[in-house]
């Protein structure tokens, strides 16, 4: 291939990449930022229940609250208790017809336990002081569970900005190197030219 052909193979060539790239470059430099596209996640959002805290003088047997639960099939369902007490105590919980029990004890502390819930339903929270003394005691519930959501979020699209912004770079050097190289065989040839005329002339005055 002769270096004109070459030279204008080059110059097309990067001609075609720095027009179709020039577009996105504009875009950019106009909006003085990179291209960007919008992109989904899929997340877990927790949502919460929480019932009190209740502040109580236990003696005795007492009842502290009632609440509502339903573990559903919810995603990571937990319920926990949060008991402080500056004595020991009984706690039960169970719904309000007696089943699904559940019972433990709590000395001097802060403690939280993890019920095991096992169906839906009202449940019952009652509390008992050990010797018949007078404790006072903090309660709090929590019923949480996490739920499947999208979250979109703007990204960096780097194919449309590097890819452009590389395109419109090598079409740019394509160009000068075309106009370099077609320039350089212009005066060579034009050198050779001079030189041949010059030549004939000195061989027709001998």
């Amino acid at each position: 291939m002769d270096v004109g052909r070459k030279c204008l193979l080059l110059a097309v060539l990067g001609a075609l990449l720095t027009i179709f790239s020039s577009p996105f470059i504009t875009f950019m430099l106009l909006n003085g930022r990179p291209f960007t596209s919008i992109v989904g996640k899929d997340v877990l959002n927790e949502v919460k229940n929480v019932w009190g805290p209740f502040h109580m003088t236990v003696r005795g047997t007492e009842r502290v609250t009632e609440f509502s639960l339903d573990p559903g099939g919810k995603l990571q369902y937990r319920v926990a208790l949060n008991v402080e007490t500056n004595g020991t105590i009984n706690v039960s919980v169970s719904k309000r017809d007696g089943s699904d029990t559940i019972l433990d004890a709590f000395n001097e502390g802060n403690h939280t336990k993890e019920l095991q819930i096992g169906g839906a339903g009202v449940y019952v929270l009652n509390v008992t002081s050990t010797g018949n003394k007078t404790v006072g005691a903090t309660f709090k519930i929590t019923e949480s569970w996490f739920i499947e959501a999208k979250e979109w979020e703007e990204q960096l699209d780097a194919l449309r900005t590097f890819g452009s912004s590389a395109a419109f770079i090598s079409g740019i050097i394509m160009l000068a190197y075309a106009l370099v190289e077609l320039r350089r065989a212009v005066k060579t040839a034009y050198s050779s030219t001079s030189e041949g005329q010059a030549a004939y002339v000195e061989v027709e005055e001998e």
